[in-house]
């Protein structure tokens, strides 16, 4: 689903807040680049367009080099 993300993203753009990430399910990471040329996307392991586990030390190495990091809108409660 891309709508949580894609709101979100805008809102960070609409703020002004400079270079944007878009870290996404792979299955879904083109459909949002498209959509937001201004945005960065970034896809991760995801398991039927989840983002997995698998995905957690991209993550966290990833969030040593920014300063700010939302987490949440579009993630599943999915144990997996």
């Amino acid at each position: 689903m891309t709508g949580a993300p894609l709101l979100s993203a805008k809102a960070a753009l609409r703020s002004g807040i400079g270079l944007s990430y878009l870290l996404t399910a792979a299955e879904i990471e083109s459909v949002t680049s498209a959509q937001l040329k201004e945005l960065v996307g970034l896809p991760l392991a995801s398991k039927n367009g989840v983002i997995s586990s698998d995905s957690l030390p991209e993550i966290l190495q990833f969030i040593k080099q920014v300063d700010l990091l939302a987490a949440g809108p579009g993630l599943s409660s999915n144990k997996e």
